[in-house]
């Protein structure tokens, strides 16, 4: 009897055995279920996460965009304002230089007034041409009567057209009716280079002054287009040659294409 029991009391256990397994595995694989659903939680919650990160960048961004839009349009229009000033002031000049003389073209000392007051008006432009150079002084060219021949705008290509209340800055000179220089103002033609004719230009020295004070200053005072032509006639290093070489050619090309547009020009 003691037999039996001990075996059956074995067939219990083996019969047991499994029922505790299968209990453990099911509490494991719940226990990886949630996990799982961690994961996935967790993963989600990033993937929110990305997307809200994605979308404030993408609203920053336009906002930036358009903040950029805004101040471009806003130096658009001080520019056209700041033009439209400028070609006012030129022709306003132009008339009370008009009324003034009676129509008549100006000569000697008025002229010489007249190219002052207007380099004067620019004086902040040409101050920082002279700093630029780093020379004592430059020469700059400014309009006091019409030119005598004209042709159409546009006509001549690599030619400068200085209007009244315009300022060029003059680098050299082909000693008789021609030069090449650099517009200074308006502010619309700042830093285009090229050829244009002496006729009805009068010239300006700005020159770097010293006063008492020790303060320095521009001074501008009136020239002529002698010294502008001695000052082309300096031969300099082999640099200056071959730069002086070059803008010849180009005032040279100007002269031909200008007198083939210009009937009355006698060529």
């Amino acid at each position: 009897e003691q037999e039996q029991e001990q075996e059956q009391e074995e067939e219990d256990q083996k019969e047991d055995r499994p029922l505790i397994v299968t209990q453990h595995d099911e509490e494991v694989s719940k226990e990886c279920d949630d996990e799982e659903d961690e994961d996935e939680a967790g993963e989600e919650e990033k993937e929110d996460e990305a997307k809200t990160a994605t979308k404030k960048r993408k609203k920053k961004k336009s906002k930036s965009e358009k903040k950029r839009q805004q101040l471009q349009q806003q130096e658009q229009k001080q520019q056209d304002e700041t033009s439209q000033k400028e070609e006012a002031a030129a022709k306003e000049q132009e008339a009370s230089a008009a009324s003034t003389t009676g129509g008549k073209r100006l000569e000697d000392s008025p002229a010489d007034r007249l190219a002052v007051f207007t380099a004067k008006l620019n004086e902040a432009v040409i101050s920082a041409e002279v700093r630029q150079s780093g020379k004592r002084s430059v020469l700059v060219a400014v309009r006091v009567n019409p030119p005598v021949l004209t042709v159409p705008a546009g006509a001549v290509k690599d030619m400068l057209t200085i209007d009244m209340g315009s300022v060029a800055c003059i680098e050299v000179s082909d000693g008789r009716d021609w030069c090449f220089g650099t517009m200074l103002a308006p502010k619309s033609l700042a830093g285009t280079r090229g050829s244009f004719r002496k006729d009805g230009l009068r010239v300006v020295s700005a020159e770097v002054a010293r006063l008492p004070t020790g303060d320095v200053k521009i001074a501008l005072l009136p020239s002529s287009w002698e010294e502008v032509d001695r000052l082309s006639l300096q031969s300099g290093n082999t640099q200056d040659r071959l730069k002086r070489k070059a803008l010849s050619s180009r005032m040279k090309a100007a002269e031909v294409a200008w007198k083939a547009s210009n009937p009355k020009s006698g060529s």
